[in-house]
């Protein structure tokens, strides 16, 4: 699976994390998908969609062309590289789910980095050997081949998001945003997905922040809220002076809270709207 698919998929899987149960999870996932910009049609982000998988196709088609050749290159060969990959992409995925099921809840730090370290080996590894048997080539001209597939990918694929009035590549900004974000956030990050993270805090201004928790009463959100300030104030009062990170793991929390209680605020005036 590319890396390009891979940044395509972050959020998706983010969406889903996010939510309480599987019927919420389905629904940010579709969200994700088909709805990714306000006031954006279904059938325009449908559209969107065909169109970055034809641009996919006609990249690997292009890229074989050029690095492969005659008469391997194509484009029954690109269209099924593609299909392989997609389902190569979906396996993995489930494989991980899986594999982070069974070895997370022991929070053996050196299992986790064994399955992960062999995941990614074998990830690495059906990347190249996918395209070598499509096309029967050389491992040199697989990968001459992958690297102008992306090349042609990214240009057509920052063609369409110019098109659509989207930012050009927004779907690598979760990935930039994880790339710049602290050590401890991306520690937090890492921790959530393996599920070794330690409940506390951060826990709970997730929980606070599921869209099943609007269905509690405003009275039941406040008390949440005022438990939390209870943390973050007593956090504040022990940071150690001159710690910079510490600080700024309270402010990135006290945002995050700061936002929830503007979320509650603006469903209070909704409910009660002045007279």
């Amino acid at each position: 699976m590319s890396s390009l698919t891979l940044a395509a998929l972050l959020p998706i899987a983010q969406a889903a994390d996010a939510a309480p149960d599987a019927a919420d999870a389905a629904a940010r996932v579709v969200q994700e998908l088909f709805a990714r910009q306000s006031g954006e049609s279904l059938v325009t982000a449908i559209a969107a969609l065909v169109i970055g998988v034809i641009i996919q196709v006609l990249a690997y088609w292009i890229a074989a062309k050029v690095v492969v050749g005659e008469p391997n290159a194509t484009f029954s060969r690109a269209l099924l590289l593609w299909v392989l990959y997609l389902v190569v992409g979906v396996a993995l995925g489930v494989a991980l789910g899986v594999l982070i099921a069974i070895v997370g809840p022991t929070h053996n730090l050196l299992r986790l980095a064994s399955v992960a370290g062999g995941w990614l080996l074998l990830s690495l590894l059906l990347v190249f050997v996918v395209p070598m048997k499509v096309f029967d080539t050389s491992f040199p001209r697989a990968l001459g081949l992958l690297v102008l597939s992306l090349i042609v990918i990214l240009a057509g694929q920052t063609a369409l998001d110019r098109a659509l009035g989207h930012p050009a590549l927004a779907r690598w900004e979760p990935l930039r945003q994880f790339a710049l974000a602290s050590n401890e956030e991306r520690k937090r990050q890492v921790g959530k997905l393996l599920g070794t993270a330690e409940p506390g805090l951060d826990a709970e201004l997730d929980r606070l922040s599921q869209p099943a928790e609007k269905k509690k009463t405003i009275p039941q959100r406040q008390a949440a809220l005022r438990a939390v300030l209870q943390q973050l104030e007593a956090r504040r009062k022990a940071l150690p002076p001159g710690d910079a990170a510490a600080r700024a793991e309270y402010v990135r929390q006290r945002t995050r809270y700061d936002q929830l209680v503007l979320s509650l605020k603006a469903d209070f005036a909704a409910q009660h709207p002045a007279p």
